[in-house]
């Protein structure tokens, strides 16, 4: 196994860095300044380069996200007392005349 040194990581990072810019400078240009050319251009290569659910899951996590994700959970705890006064209800009108 071969040990990285740290000189050699720096030296990846910083190369990282300098593509990172690059390629940002480049999306700039091609969108000519545009906001929504440069998402849309990011967007159609996240889907083409089939990355979505990666690109989604690197994305910091937004108050929306937090919020249906406490609402999904809030539904899941109530199913099933839901589906019990359901089924009594149901027993209940049966029987009743």
């Amino acid at each position: 196994m071969t040990k990285v040194t740290v000189h050699e990581k720096r030296k990846v990072n910083e190369e990282q860095k300098v593509n990172e810019e690059q390629l940002i400078g480049s999306v700039a240009y091609w969108a000519r300044g545009g906001m929504v050319h440069a998402v849309t251009m990011i967007v159609a290569l996240t889907v083409k380069l089939g990355i979505t659910e990666r690109v989604r899951n690197a994305l910091p996590e937004t108050q929306t996200t937090r919020d249906a994700e406490t609402n999904a959970k809030i539904v899941d705890l109530l199913k099933p007392g839901l589906q019990r006064h359901s089924t009594a209800k149901t027993n209940n009108s049966v029987f009743s005349v």
